[in-house]
């Protein structure tokens, strides 16, 4: 959590509003995708980061994946692996 904390202040001190989205240790890979793909429609949000690890019940990728990437701050969706590896033009975290 203070690595979360961390991040929050870091995002103050820029100027950058961030939020917070925090779900029940019991949430499924589902819960996590939802969340995630909702703040990927938001268009209030401007870029995501899924704390990892998540718990071992939760396919990580899956949560990956539903970050809109536009929106992944941290190129850990497979389009945006793939524009890094091949020198693509796109989002640069």
């Amino acid at each position: 959590m203070t690595y979360v904390r961390m991040k929050r202040r870091r995002c103050e001190s820029a100027g950058i509003e961030s939020r917070h989205v925090a779900l029940p240790a019991a949430s499924t890979t589902q819960d996590v995708v939802d969340a995630v793909t909702a703040l990927s429609d938001d268009a209030g949000v401007h870029g995501i980061l899924v704390q990892h690890s998540v718990g071992p019940h939760i396919d990580e990728r899956a949560a990956f994946e539903a970050i809109e990437p536009a929106k992944d701050v941290d190129g850990v969706t497979m389009h945006s692996i793939a524009t890094m590896s091949f020198g693509l033009p796109g989002f640069v975290s």
